[in-house]
């Protein structure tokens, strides 16, 4: 083999790793798309929100499975003969061998409902992404019926955004419509792990390559002029130079890649705290009303509404430090005023009041969400931050540690869920 042949194929290596590498960077945006997306339950979605919901399939008109004959939503056919063929090699030999060939393919699609506790949110099949379903097959013979397919009732899980008319989950802009059997955790966790091995073998491809194209470059340039023998294309010392050279281009590139992780990680941590403070500052906007309604039905605690006024006005004037360290006192400050109001009936029972408390239940889901998925984002920087040998380059380019927003509104004991169930 020419040593420019060698050379030709590590190129082919360094472009698979790039591609690799490509793909990660889109798994990685697709994903941290979806982790933004809250798990909440049907009832509680609103206009235009991304979420992932979970609940029973239901269909008034399922399509069936080709050959099968399930009832399904869903499913994708395949037809496929085993054949035997003869095949002449480069030596002149005939052989034969035989293999799975798809004869014929189909598809079926059902508008179909995503049913949970009484709510549905409905789903248009020909817009959706469906992951990791059930499948089936039989051979008859030299034919074999596969299909993969999502049946009547089962459980899945689905993320996309609520249409205007709050009906149903569509793509829209960014956000995917993908309806999967796993749970949301699951699907993430695994989306995860898909990335982490495609970044792993990114680097191997990349330092084979870069190898492979040293040795071809470097026997190229030894031989150059000279006759070529193949029994001279191995040469010690010169690939324990390419080896040397390929080593310290991957890790030329592999510091190029991290700072562009960091620099990635770092910006998603600020958006994700950007969300965090939209659904502060809109709860911050419902405590005047709540306070004002309080007012009219007991007077015992005007110190606390004055508290609670005083939190507001700091936390819409301070900046992203200062509302991290209020979040505790605001918590605080809400459980204190329901625990008040549970000495009031009329009060919970007025419509204004409840009315409140539905929008402010919806926004604590939201942020209790958004407060998770900035401290995964905080957290997956932070790493990238510590772990070596990227720690080298996250000093060197003066990347400073985030703080974890770390309140939680479990731990400050929120009686939220109680006012739901107001008559």
């Amino acid at each position: 083999m020419n040593p420019i042949w060698i050379a030709a194929i590590g190129l082919a290596f360094v472009l698979i790793a790039w591609g690799l590498w490509a793909a990660v960077r889109c798994w990685d945006r697709t994903n941290a798309i979806l982790a933004a997306a809250p798990s909440l339950p049907i009832r509680l979605v609103n206009v235009h929100d991304d979420v992932w919901v979970r609940g029973e399939v239901e269909c008034d008109h399922p399509v069936r499975v080709r050959h099968f004959q399930r009832p399904c939503v869903h499913y994708s056919y395949r037809l496929e003969e085993y054949v035997t063929r003869t095949r002449t090699t480069s030596d002149g030999k005939t052989e034969t061998y035989s293999q799975w060939e798809t004869r014929e393919t189909d598809q079926g699609h059902a508008r179909f409902r995503v049913y949970e506790d009484g709510h549905i949110l409905e789903i248009e099949a020909k817009q959706a992404s469906f992951q990791h379903e059930p499948t089936l097959s039989e051979t008859l013979g030299s034919w074999r019926h596969s299909c993969s397919y999502t049946p009547v009732g089962i459980q899945v899980s689905a993320v996309g955004v609520v249409d205007e008319d709050k009906q149903s989950l569509i793509p829209y802009q960014h956000v995917p419509l993908i309806v999967t059997t796993k749970r949301r955790a699951k699907y993430l966790a695994d989306a995860e792990a898909q990335e982490r091995w495609g970044m792993r073998f990114g680097l191997v491809f990349l330092f084979i390559g870069f190898v492979l194209i040293a040795y071809g470059l470097l026997r190229y340039l030894q031989i150059r002029g000279e006759a070529f023998h193949p029994e001279l294309l191995w040469d010690p010392i010169t690939g324990i130079w390419a080896a040397l050279i390929g080593f310290l281009a991957t890790v030329m590139f592999w510091a190029l890649r991290v700072f562009n992780s960091l620099v990635t990680f770092r910006i998603r941590a600020d958006e994700r705290w950007s969300t965090i403070d939209v659904q502060l500052k809109q709860r911050y906007d419902l405590i005047p009303p709540l306070v004002t309604v309080v007012q009219a039905y007991q007077k015992h605690e005007q110190a606390l509404l004055e508290r609670l006024t005083l939190i507001r006005s700091k936390a819409m004037t301070g900046s992203r430090t200062d509302r991290v360290w209020i979040e505790t006192e605001t918590i605080a400050g809400l459980a204190r005023l329901f625990a008040v109001v549970e000495d009031y009936p009329d009060l919970k029972a007025n419509e204004h009041f409840r009315r409140l408390m539905d929008e402010l239940t919806v926004l604590e889901e939201k942020i209790a969400h958004a407060r998770t998925v900035f401290n995964e984002a905080v957290t997956e920087y932070n790493e990238q931050t510590m772990r070596f040998p990227a720690n080298l380059i996250a000093r060197l380019c003066r990347f400073d540690r985030y703080p974890l927003f770390a309140a939680s509104l479990e731990e400050q004991h929120l009686p939220q869920v109680q006012f739901q169930s107001v008559p």
